[in-house]
């Protein structure tokens, strides 16, 4: 489905037959299961070279029920259905033997602009920093979504899997 579907408007006298049925529970479907797709880093981690964006790869679809994540891009979404949505990421960061460091996370739309932006400071080996934000914005068809990092400066900071956050990017439908 490309849109969401369209909602019955009763007017008086309007009659209940299978078409206005059938209509009502594509719509109670869309609302129960609306777009959404959740990727997440689960293997590896990514070492930030020093004032480089850095695009955050992805290993594995928690939920993409309509296809907008494929392994063979894994470190984009495209959008197939437009509307408002909650974009959320995370970063999972390690800085171990190097400086401190501040690392900006950034969702980027089209690779061209950031629409949720950052920054966070990191210790020397003062243990992991998670980074979690989110926003809400309006998608078209054939957007696309790409989580990077950016360390300003330091050596040794690592984008990992922490016990508590691991590096993702979840989109999820609210309205269109």
């Amino acid at each position: 489905m490309t849109n969401a579907p369209p909602v019955h408007y009763w007017k008086a006298g309007d009659a209940m037959n299978a078409e206005v049925l059938n209509e009502i529970g594509t719509a109670i479907d869309w609302l129960t299961d609306p777009p959404l797709v959740h990727v997440t880093m689960i293997t590896g981690s990514i070492t930030l070279p020093v004032a480089t964006w850095t695009n955050v790869a992805f290993t594995t679809a928690i939920s993409d029920p309509y296809d907008m994540w494929d392994i063979g891009t894994p470190d984009t979404i495209t959008v197939n259905v437009p509307g408002w949505y909650t974009v959320e990421g995370a970063l999972c960061l390690s800085n171990v033997g190097g400086t401190d460091a501040k690392i900006t996370m950034g969702v980027w739309k089209q690779n061209a602009e950031i629409i949720l932006r950052w920054d966070q400071q990191t210790i020397n080996n003062n243990g992991n920093v998670n980074i979690h934000k989110e926003t809400t914005m309006f998608l078209n068809t054939g957007d696309t979504l790409v989580l990077k990092a950016y360390a300003s400066a330091g050596a040794r900071n690592i984008i990992t899997n922490g016990s508590s956050e691991s590096p993702q990017l979840r989109m999820r439908w609210v309205s269109n």
